[in-house]
């Protein structure tokens, strides 16, 4: 908690660090969930920071704990632990299973009054949609909706993101896909 409490919610803080911690001794990682659910703010945010860094390289830790994550994405007051959720979702796509119950959120998510939040539940349901193409119609319905967003950077990523699935061709950016782990387990 006090490595999570360095700095304000404009750095990383310590986030780096702690997911390092984490992805060494997997053994602490309840100490983080411990610290997205009862810390301040700040702590939060560096916490979901850290949780979605070590979500890229451990996906199967978050398994057992997925209600409590969604549950933070639907309900916490702060738009950094929202949207680093988001991007936690996206990393957890290697697991088809899991889509019965993320990608329905993430269609819920993109409501948000965040523009950061939308444009990683965005980069998130294309990930889902390329790999699970039974979910492309929900996604693209979503997607379309969002070119009328009132954030321009929004309608950008919609659009952008409505291009990529319809044509496979395309290689998707690489800033959106955060884990190597999600396409390395469909190849």
């Amino acid at each position: 908690m006090e490595w999570l409490a360095i700095g304000d919610l404009r750095s990383d803080g310590q986030a780096n660090e702690v997911a390092a911690m984490v992805l060494a001794q997997p053994a602490i990682f309840p100490d983080l969930i411990e610290a997205l659910i009862n810390g301040n703010n700040i702590v939060r945010g560096h916490a979901a920071d850290a949780l979605e860094k070590v979500s890229r390289d451990m996906p199967e830790l978050f398994v057992p704990q997925l209600d409590s994550f969604m549950q933070v994405a639907r309900s916490d007051d702060g738009s950094t632990v929202r949207f680093h959720m988001a991007m936690l979702f996206g990393n957890l796509a290697y697991e088809q299973t899991l889509a019965e119950k993320l990608v329905p959120l993430l269609l819920d998510m993109v409501e948000d009054e965040s523009p950061f939040v939308k444009s990683w539940v965005i980069s998130s349901l294309l990930i889902w949609g390329r790999l699970y193409p039974e979910w492309q119609p929900k996604i693209l319905e979503s997607l379309i909706l969002l070119r009328e967003d009132t954030s321009i950077a929004v309608r950008h990523r919609a659009d952008k993101a409505i291009r990529l699935l319809l044509n496979e061709a395309f290689p998707l950016p690489p800033g959106w896909v955060k884990s190597k782990r999600v396409f390395a387990s469909h190849d």
